[in-house]
Formats: structure tokens, C-alpha cells, sequence
């Protein structure tokens, strides 16, 4: 749900930019990020409340 929420508050955050600049803005934030099937599906966060 919460992934969900932050989409929606960042599309009306930037609702006057066009769709190219707001994907320019996200590709900008995950540079030089990893991602993980298990992060992409959410499965690393019920392992890491399995095992604490």
C-alpha cells in the first residue's frame, strides 16, 4: 500500500512536468542502485521480518 501511496504523491507532486521529465526524474534516483528479483517481487521484506 505504501508503495503505492508514494506513486501517487509523486505523480501530483509533479503533475505540470511532462512524462518525459518525470521519468528523467526517476531514472536519476535509481542510478547506481541494485535490484534484486526478491527486492523487485518484495520478498526480501517478509526475510527480513523472518528473520530479525
Amino acid at each position: 500500500m505504501f508503495r503505492y501511496l508514494d506513486e501517487q504523491a509523486f505523480r501530483y507532486n509533479n503533475r505540470k512536468k511532462t512524462d518525459g521529465d518525470r521519468f528523467d526524474i526517476v531514472v536519476r534516483q535509481i542510478v547506481g542502485e541494485r535490484l534484486t528479483w526478491d527486492r523487485l517481487t518484495g520478498k526480501d521484506d517478509e526475510l527480513l521480518q523472518a528473520h530479525p
